[in-house]
This record gives C-alpha cells, sequence and structure tokens, in this order.
C-alpha cells in the first residue's frame, strides 16, 4: 500500500520501510477504541515492515519483517491505540512524511521514526531492531502471510544502550516535522525535530550521549532528555523548521 524511506548496508543490502493494509487491523482497532460506533478508521494501523533487496542485483534478500507495533495477544488499548502506523492520517504524514529509517553500520540496527496515533490523537514511535533480530513466534492475534514476525529488544534497548522508554514506544505528541540521519563517527542517530517553537536536536542513545545530549539520571536517553534548542534568544532567532542533516 505504501513505500517509504529507504537506507543501505555496507555491503549494498538495501532496506525499505513498506506498509500493507490488513483489514483485520483495521477491524480490531475500531472494536476497541473508546467509541466503538465511530466507524472512521484513518487511524487504524497499517503493518510496517522492512523489505530488503541487494543493490547489485535488486532481487528480494529474504523476507519482509515486522517493524514497530502491531496488534498483540492482550488486547489492552495500549496495545489497540499507541504507536499504530497510521493508514490516512494527516497529522502524522505531516511531520514524518512516511517514516524514516536507519540503518546503524556500528551495532548493525534498523530504525525506525513514524508518524504515529495515541487513539485519535497524532503522536509518534520509534524502533530499533538488530538485522539479525530472531523471529518472534506469538502467538499473535493478527498475522499476515510473507511477513515474518521478528523480536524486539525489550526496554531499555538492544546491546546494553539504553535508548528506548515508554514515549519511543508509542505516544501523544505535536510533532509537527522531523530530520534524523545516522552518524558514522558518533555511531549513533542524530534527531532534529519540533512539536513546538523551537525545534531542537538530540542524539537517539545507540552510545552514550555526551554534553548537552546527555541521558537522564538514569542514564537512559530518550524523549524527554538530552535537547538541545535551536534558538538565541538574546538575538530573538528561533528554529521553526528542519532542514537537511548531515554528519
Amino acid at each position: 500500500m505504501r513505500a517509504s524511506d529507504l537506507d543501505i548496508t555496507p555491503e549494498g543490502k538495501i532496506g525499505a520501510l513498506c506498509a500493507k493494509h490488513v483489514p483485520e487491523w483495521s477491524r480490531g482497532w475500531l472494536a476497541h477504541t473508546k467509541d466503538g460506533s465511530n466507524e472512521r478508521d484513518d487511524s487504524a494501523g497499517l503493518l510496517l515492515a522492512v523489505c530488503q533487496v541487494d543493490s547489485a542485483t535488486m532481487r528480494p534478500v529474504g523476507t519482509p519483517w515486522r517493524i514497530g507495533n502491531a496488534l498483540g495477544t492482550k488486547n489492552t488499548q495500549k496495545e489497540r491505540h499507541m504507536g499504530c502506523y497510521p493508514k490516512a492520517s494527516w497529522w502524522e504524514i505531516r511531520d514524518n512524511g512516511y517514516g524514516w529509517l536507519t540503518f546503524d553500520s556500528h551495532l548493525r540496527t534498523w530504525t525506525t521514526w513514524y508518524g504515529a496515533t495515541a487513539g485519535w490523537h497524532t503522536g509518534f514511535a520509534m524502533h530499533t531492531y538488530p538485522d539479525n533480530a530472531s523471529r518472534d513466534m506469538g502467538p499473535w492475534e493478527f498475522t499476515q502471510a510473507g511477513v515474518e514476525y521478528r523480536m524486539e529488544p525489550p526496554a531499555p534497548g538492544a546491546y546494553g544502550r539504553k535508548y528506548r522508554d515508554h514515549h519511543r514506544d508509542g505516544t501523544g505528541d505535536h510533532q509537527m516535522g522531523s530530520m534524523t540521519r545516522y552518524h558514522p563517527r558518533l555511531k549513533d542517530i542524530a534527531i532534529v525535530k519540533h512539536h513546538h517553537i523551537p525545534l531542537y536536536m538530540q542524539q537517539y542513545g545507540l552510545e552514550t550521549p555526551e554534553g548537552r545530549f546527555a541521558p537522564g539520571p538514569d542514564g537512559r536517553s530518550g524523549h524527554k532528555v538530552g535537547r538541545l534548542e535551536l534558538s538565541c534568544p538574546a538575538k530573538g532567532d528561533v528554529g521553526r523548521a528542519e532542514g537537511a542533516i548531515r554528519p
């Protein structure tokens, strides 16, 4: 249904962020909203996956594998509503396009960052999976033929890195713009976003951030710590929109 951001490994394997409509997910989402009589399903989640090809031959590599939130087995409101990759919700598309996908060549992980829903509210989510993540056998309430389910490292993150918090798993947020890129010397992902003015920068946390990007007292990076606002109050200058970002 949708294709989004691309990244490439040093060996030439291209990963693409792809989304597919699964009717059972939409019906399940509607059945568990606070107001089940509301039949508008634009905020219902699509199945998000990483599809891979060999750049030399453009032939598929392996099976597409799911990344990000999915309808699970517990049927909780959190699972149903928080962090969905929405079907056609305007705010989420405005602030993240169809989503970012970034490969970390040091830890060999794939990270997605996309505009997400929190019920009917706008928000965002970030998820990181190892390139060789093991399969997640469930049991799952809904699965999709041709898509492999893989294990996402539990909080606070993979390889002892503390980058994952409940906000990044999927939360309500007034995010209005975003930009991201992997920095090969920092061995981490740079983030620029704004939800109100001014915009700010962060370091994702695949490596321990330092200085203005340092993690919180618990040593964990996350949504609310290590922000560097791009503004100069003395001159009345305020960053208002993201541009390109390079290491």
